[in-house]
């Protein structure tokens, strides 16, 4: 699950920097 989370909130980022 921890991975799950650091993807997700890699994912939020990206799109945020976008």
């Amino acid at each position: 699950l921890e991975r799950q989370l650091e993807r997700q909130l890699e994912r939020q980022l990206e799109k945020k920097n976008i």
